[in-house]
Formats: structure tokens, C-alpha cells, sequence
């Protein structure tokens, strides 16, 4: 009994284990059907949710003990693990339970498998180190990783002599940009020639075999078919669909022979739609959530599995039956929905929250500055303090001021990858969203502005975004943040946040440090005005990262709060961003890093009483530190809104110590011989 306990443990740690991929002949069975269940957004990594997440594929997978599981993206968090060897671990979690029960399977990647220390190549050669999985690489020169087909055969097909009965076409919907066109990605175009060349091949072959293709993101036709023919199942999420249509579902239809669409990435929505008029036999479905990763499905939708039975019908033909089992063991009639001919809907394209006060009237924004990942050796210092800075504060935005990075130590694309991950993973972990300009260091390694900035948008709490292409740097942009009352469709914006790009090197041709140039100047002044005007008792704070002049001037002309240890390292050139935000009116706090020992608050009583600008505090461990009695941490800014007082402000230092920093009060010392540092 023993010896046979031990042979088993073998056997069984042999199929477990990662090995060399073997390719399955799959077919029909003997009664002529075949299972198919889709899994879809696991979201394995949060180590937390994980055991649940199991918990439902060994529910759904011994209830309806399927011949083939299909993956349809968002299978582990890619941001959440944060090591080789956690992603690995998060992998094996998603892909036990089939393994277990001799089950094999196929991927298409999602979104948030872009987001991790481990690029889609490296995902794919971890899934096809198992060998139960059928995944496989695409062509080298198209778009996307989970570009393949997997054949399907009639029962009395052999290797020989086969007999394709359903081909499924996987394809990498990607993670954002579509065609150059921001927002959720789709499938591009030389995929889709190369879907339309393989499929045609099929249907050539194959005259009566079915298609189904999988990816991850929806179709925006998903969105359009919802509101004007019947569908059947629920909506209750808007749809994460591309901004971009390239064609793809046309293409489906002109090859004639793809019946079904398996999609996944919005987790509150389950229905199967269709256009009556262009493809009545074309289903367009979107998955059931399994996982307990992310945020899950709202009430009545719980998490479970889309299932597809595929057979002939009684002409011969083959074709399919589809339903939702969920966790509670439910087989799911999905509801009719009738056409509603809402045509105001469209795609969530921007990824972007409905910032607004609480119903307190209260919104807290921590400021971290020169947080300088890439040092290795500090990094875990860093974190550190973030940790100790969320948890304590507990804000609802974070406003990141530049030098985010070391960017000289960024030597590869993974390691810069790497270190924008740890940037932002403990804001992820807790939920919290944030916005960021560059300073001097972000781009001073492999990574461009605009790479980096395409990195921070992939992440969706990331509030950031690409400035106007016409004017200096990348970072200029705005966010709102909206009254307790407001709603996107009635909003009352309370205050605005700017966002300007101060560079690195050099002012208008004068050597020293970076500054904010006329032109973004220019586009500042019409954008806040325009701000004024339409909602006059708004209150508006700009960030950026390297100190204007006014910064060293106010210092010595003026009363002060905080501490002075360093020179101000503010341009030689004058650009008169002051004086813009002085005119506007409603400009109430700026904030800036750059000089890790100046934490100061000044103003100029004479021009402008109200308008304080800001140093934040240091943040992160790389490059020089604060001196005591300075140490680690972050400008908090508590923002009160008030129907009758309009929005005002309080601000502090929280250090990694745990205190709360009263500023220190500074008199004018009317010293001209300080001069910006060069």
C-alpha cells in the first residue's frame, strides 16, 4: 500500500510539474460533443483571493468536467507580483486544478498580464513549460504574444486522417493603444490579416467547420449590438472597449464560418449579443468573471464560468450551446434583453476616475516627491516609507512631482519596468489612484518621457496623461476633482489640478536647471482660464518639479513655514510662470521636489497673499537625504469644500518617523546673495 501511495505521489508530482509542452490531437467524443469552459479574468497573484479563486475552478470544473478550458486573459495581476517567483507560484495556482484532473487548455493574454516583472514572451514560455497546455506563440512579426489557432476533430479523425470540425482562433487584444489611439488596445491590423489568411485556409479546406475566437477585450460591436438587437444575459458595467475599431468583426463575417465570440475584461457584464441584420449566426460573448482577483461582479452576477457545448445539429452542421455556471452551483438562464436604442452609450475609453470630495466635504492628497527607484540597495527603504505614509495617512490621491526614478540606473526596459512598478505597486495594493509629472532624472536612461508615460497609463489607477504634442515636455495636462454632489453627467468641479513638465537641463537657452516654457505657459493660461470662468469659485493648485525663481526670492522677501538646508536649484531664466498663475486668480498652491532638503512654504504678500508655493518633502532613500531633524516623507494636503466657503486647504509634513510636522516659521533675512544653484 505504501509502495503504491509513493508511485501515485510521483506520477502526480510529474504532472504537476513543468515540463516539455505536448501538443493534444483534440476531438470529439464518441456521442459527437465536445465542452469548452471559459475562464476568464482569474486575476491569480493576490495572495489573499487566491485559495477562493481556486475554490471556484474546482466547483465549476467538477460540475461540468469540460474536455478543454479556454483562458481569455487577466489571469494573473501582473502588478501584483512582484518577483520571478511569485509570478511563477501565480501561475501554477491558475493552472492546477486542470492539471489535477488531466484537463488541457489555451490562453489568450488580457491586459494585466502586461503589467508585471515578466514580459507576455516570458508568461508564454512559463504556460508551455506545462504540458497539458496547448498554448502557443504567434508569428514574430505581428502584433501581440496569443496569436494561434487549435484544431478540434471528429470523433473518427486520427492524425492521419483528419477531419477539422471547430478551429479556435486566439488573438493578443494587447493592453492599451490601438493603432496610435489611446485608450483600452484592440486587435491591430496585420493580426487581423493574418486571421483572415488563416481562416480562409480553413474555410477553403473545411467548408462546414465552426470558428471561434477568443481575445480578450471586447469588440466595440459588443457595446453597438447591446442597444439595437436582442441579447440575452446582463450588463452592468460600461463597456471597456477600444476607441479604435480596426475591423475585426467584419472580418469575422466575411469569413462566413466564425459562429462565436469569447471575450472576458468587464467584469460585471455576462450577455451574448448579436446584429440580426449583419451575422444572425454570429454570437458576440462575453465570459463570467471567475476569479476573486480584482474587483468582482455586482449582485445578482457572481463569479463562475461561461460554458460551451459544442455538437451537430440536425442538418449536420456543427454548432454550440451556451450558459453561465457560477460558484453557487447554478446553472444561469440568462435573460432576454431587449433593444433599447441608447446610442449616448459608448466605450470606456479613457480609463479615468470620477475624482470628487467625499460627502464630509473632504479630499486628501498626499505628495510624494524624488522617490528615486533604481538604486537598489534603497529601494526597500523606500517602500518602506510609502507603506508607512498610506497606511497612516490613508489619502484618496497621490501626486508624484517628478524623479520618480533614478533613470541613469535604468540600464534595461525590464529594469525600468521594474522600478515604475515598484513606483506605484503599494498605491495599487490599496486602491489608491494618482497623477505625475517628470522631473530631471525620469528620463535619464533607457526609457523616453513618453515610454515612461505609456508604462504609468497601462496601470488603471493611473490618472496621468500625454500633454498637447505641440508644446514643450509630456506631462502638462489637468485633472478635476468635483463636489460630493456632482455626477459625471451633472458636475461641479471644486478644484484643478495641473500638471506641468519642467524638464531637465537648460531654461530658453540659458544653462542651469530645466523650467516650464513659455509655450506650456501659454497653454496653462488659456486652459485655467477657461477653468475661471466656468466655475469661478474653483480653487487650482499647480505641480511640477523644478522650483521657480519667486521659490528663492519669497524665501528671503517674505515670512516662510518649514526649513531651508540646501540652495534653491530653480532656473536662470525667468519663463514667469508666477506671474501667470498670479494673474489667473484662482491659483491657490504650488507644489514642487527637486532640492531634497528645502520643505518650505512660501508666498509674496504684496502680489499674491493667497498663492503659497510649496517644496514637498523627500520621499524616497535614492540619491542624497534629508538632515535631521528633516527626515522621509510627504506634503499631505487636506482639501475642504464648502457650498458657501468655497474649497480651502490645510498642509503638513507626515515623516517616516510617524510625526506630524509643525513648519517652523521663518522671518525675512532680505539676503541678495543667495542665488538659484546651477
Amino acid at each position: 500500500m505504501k509502495f503504491q501511495s509513493l508511485i501515485f505521489l510521483i506520477i502526480f508530482c510529474c504532472l504537476i510539474s513543468p515540463g516539455l509542452s505536448l501538443k493534444q490531437f483534440l476531438k470529439f467524443n464518441q456521442n459527437g460533443e465536445f465542452k469548452i469552459a471559459q475562464f476568464s479574468d482569474l486575476h491569480f497573484g493576490d495572495q489573499l483571493r487566491d485559495g477562493v479563486s481556486k475554490s471556484i475552478q474546482r466547483i465549476l470544473l467538477d460540475i461540468e468536467k469540460p474536455d478543454f478550458v479556454v483562458l481569455t486573459g487577466d489571469i494573473i495581476t501582473g502588478e501584483h507580483c512582484h518577483t520571478v517567483a511569485q509570478t511563477k507560484r501565480a501561475w501554477y495556482n491558475t493552472v492546477k486544478e486542470m492539471v489535477k484532473r488531466n484537463i488541457p487548455w489555451g490562453i489568450a493574454f488580457g491586459n494585466h498580464e502586461y503589467h508585471g516583472i515578466m514580459t507576455v514572451k516570458e508568461l508564454m514560455h512559463l504556460d508551455q513549460t506545462y504540458p497539458l497546455s496547448q498554448s502557443e506563440f504567434g508569428p514574430e512579426d505581428i502584433k501581440g504574444v496569443s496569436n494561434y489557432h487549435l484544431e478540434i476533430h471528429t470523433h473518427d479523425s486520427t492524425p492521419d486522417e483528419k477531419e477539422v470540425a471547430v478551429v479556435l482562433y486566439f488573438l493578443d487584444s494587447g493592453d492599451i493603444w490601438c493603432e496610435d489611439v489611446f485608450g483600452y488596445s484592440c486587435v491591430h491590423y496585420n493580426q487581423i490579416d493574418w486571421f483572415k489568411k488563416v481562416s480562409s485556409e480553413f474555410t477553403k479546406q473545411y467548408p462546414n467547420h465552426m470558428g471561434i475566437v477568443l481575445f480578450h477585450i471586447p469588440l466595440p460591436e459588443g457595446l453597438e449590438f447591446w442597444h439595437t438587437d436582442i441579447s440575452y444575459g446582463l450588463k452592468l458595467q460600461t463597456n471597456g472597449c477600444p476607441k479604435y475599431n480596426t475591423g475585426l468583426y467584419q472580418a469575422m463575417v466575411e469569413n462566413g464560418n466564425i459562429k462565436l465570440v469569447l471575450n472576458g475584461h468587464d467584469h460585471n457584464n455576462d450577455y451574448c449579443t448579436r446584429s440580426k441584420h449583419q451575422a444572425p449566426d454570429l454570437w458576440l460573448c462575453n465570459g463570467r468573471k471567475t476569479g476573486y482577483g480584482g474587483y468582482n461582479p455586482d449582485h445578482p452576477i457572481d463569479n463562475g464560468a461561461r460554458i460551451i457545448q459544442l455538437y451537430k445539429d440536425k442538418k449536420k452542421r456543427y454548432t454550440f450551446s451556451t450558459w453561465i455556471r457560477d460558484r453557487q452551483k447554478q446553472k444561469i438562464i440568462q435573460p432576454l434583453h431587449k433593444p433599447d436604442c441608447d446610442e449616448t452609450e459608448k466605450c470606456n475609453l479613457s480609463l479615468k476616475q470620477f475624482l470628487k470630495f467625499n460627502q464630509d466635504g473632504e479630499f486628501k492628497i498626499a505628495q510624494f516627491t524624488d522617490l528615486h527607484f533604481g538604486q537598489l540597495i534603497y529601494d526597500e527603504f523606500t517602500l518602506m516609507v510609502q507603506r508607512l505614509l498610506l497606511d497612516m495617512e490613508k489619502p484618496d490621491f497621490v501626486v508624484f512631482t517628478g524623479d520618480q526614478l533614478s533613470g541613469s540606473y535604468s540600464e534595461t526596459e525590464y529594469k525600468a519596468k521594474a522600478e515604475w512598478n515598484n513606483t506605484v505597486k503599494e498605491l495599487v495594493k490599496r486602491g489608491i489612484p494618482w497623477g505625475m509629472t517628470f522631473g530631471n532624472h525620469d528620463d535619464q536612461g533607457i526609457m523616453t518621457r513618453k515610454e515612461l508615460m505609456t508604462i504609468d497609463k497601462s496601470y488603471p489607477l493611473s490618472q496621468s496623461e500625454f500633454g498637447p504634442v505641440d508644446i514643450t515636455g509630456v506631462s502638462n495636462y489637468y485633472l478635476e476633482i468635483h463636489t460630493a454632489d456632482s455626477t459625471p453627467d451633472e458636475k461641479e468641479v471644486a478644484v484643478v489640478l495641473y500638471f506641468l513638465d519642467s524638464g531637465d537641463k537648460g531654461c530658453m537657452g540659458y544653462k542651469g536647471w530645466g523650467c516650464v516654457h513659455p509655450d506650456q505657459i501659454d497653454w496653462f493660461k488659456g486652459v485655467s482660464s477657461e477653468f475661471t470662468k466656468q466655475y469661478p469659485n474653483h480653487m487650482g493648485i499647480v505641480l511640477f518639479h523644478i522650483p521657480v525663481p519667486e521659490m528663492l526670492d519669497f524665501w528671503h522677501a517674505d515670512i516662510s513655514y518649514g526649513l531651508k538646508k540646501e540652495r534653491c536649484c530653480c532656473p536662470l531664466f525667468n519663463t514667469e510662470l508666477y506671474q501667470a498663475m498670479v494673474e489667473n486668480g484662482n491659483i491657490k498652491l504650488v507644489l514642487n521636489g527637486h532640492d531634497h532638503r528645502n520643505d518650505y512654504c512660501t508666498r509674496s504678500v504684496d502680489q499674491a497673499p493667497d498663492l503659497w508655493m510649496c517644496y514637498g518633502r523627500k520621499t524616497g532613500y535614492g540619491y542624497y537625504n534629508p538632515i535631521p531633524p528633516m527626515y522621509n516623507g510627504a506634503r499631505i494636503i487636506q482639501l475642504h469644500n464648502d457650498k458657501t466657503e468655497g474649497t480651502t486647504y490645510t498642509t503638513w509634513i507626515r515623516d517616516q518617523q510617524k510625526q506630524k510636522i509643525v513648519s517652523p516659521m521663518h522671518e525675512p533675512d532680505h539676503d541678495l546673495n543667495d542665488t538659484c544653484d546651477k
